[in-house]
């Protein structure tokens, strides 16, 4: 038999430890995402229970939610001229700002001076004016989020004690970092607590290495035992058929013997039947033979 299983050498082979523990590290990634899907199909069904729930209630007559925010979806002046068309595009792509318009409190006089609606909604005929664009932007709670931070940032920048405050807790939350992260580093025993670390370094690489060796002890220990068995299986089954094979020989040359000896005592010239008596049973059989037909 072979001195061992060589495919328990090859990369590939699936009994190997890091092959296991990549096919693992495989399902549980497919898992992870099996539950994120699940979760964004259970979102998206809240969604849409939620948006059927609108519809019905506006069917049947009840108040429908306004939307804050079609101003952003609303249509621009007349585009008769190329500037008032890219002035539009530099808004809607975020190039220029509307509040900066709203603050300073301008007409807008970029856009063109013989209409006097500004955003004119795509599906609604009736159009909406500059100020109730002004009021959608005004109540838009992103626009009022963003300018309250501004405001804070502003009276927070312009006030140097607080600024002060500020600078002192941050230097005390990165001294404070600093401090559990090496909690030894101003004293004298910085050496023996390195020491110690890296004695505890080598312990846990020590204890891990043992661990590894244990396991792979135990995985040649498994496949030991295993081609032990099939080995005995194999040796076994090659008994029981050769035992059958000499059953079998044993049988055929004990029938070819008997014939043998049958034949030579009929038909040999040391047989003890004469020539008459030969003759007298052929005589008989041939009669036999002629009843019949």
């Amino acid at each position: 038999m072979g001195g061992g299983d060589l495919n328990m050498k090859k990369s590939w082979h699936p009994l190997l430890i890091k092959n296991q523990e990549r096919v693992w590290k495989e399902e549980q990634k497919a898992l992870e995402e099996q539950k994120k899907l699940n979760q964004l199909r259970k979102e998206k069904e809240e969604e849409r229970q939620l948006q059927e729930l609108r519809q019905i209630q506006a069917t049947v007559g009840g108040r429908r939610e306004q939307e804050r925010l079609d101003w952003m979806y609303a249509a621009g002046p007349n585009q008769s001229s190329s500037a008032k068309a890219e002035e539009m595009e530099d808004y809607l792509l975020g190039k220029k700002r509307v509040d900066s318009l709203i603050e300073q409190g301008t007409s807008m006089s970029i856009l063109s001076a013989d209409s006097k609606e500004i955003f004119s909604s795509i599906s609604n005929p009736n159009a909406n004016t500059y100020r109730d664009t002004q009021a959608k932007i005004r109540e838009d709670p992103l626009f009022l989020i963003k300018k309250t931070e501004q405001a804070n940032i502003k009276s927070i920048v312009s006030n140097p004690l607080k600024m002060r405050e500020i600078q002192e807790d941050l230097h005390k939350e990165r001294s404070k970092k600093y401090h559990k992260k090496r909690p030894f580093a101003d004293s004298d025993d910085a050496d023996s607590v390195r020491s110690i670390e890296q004695d505890r370094n080598n312990r846990s690489q020590k204890r891990s290495r043992e661990s590894k060796i244990f396991e792979m002890m135990n995985d040649a220990k498994k496949i030991s035992e295993e081609r032990k068995k099939r080995v005995e299986k194999s040796t076994k089954e090659e008994y029981e058929e050769e035992k059958k094979l000499d059953e079998d020989r044993r049988r055929r040359g004990m029938q070819s013997d008997f014939l043998k000896n049958a034949y030579k005592s009929a038909y040999s010239s040391h047989s003890s039947i004469g020539l008459g008596e030969r003759l007298q049973r052929h005589r008989g059989t041939s009669q036999k033979i002629s009843r019949e037909d």
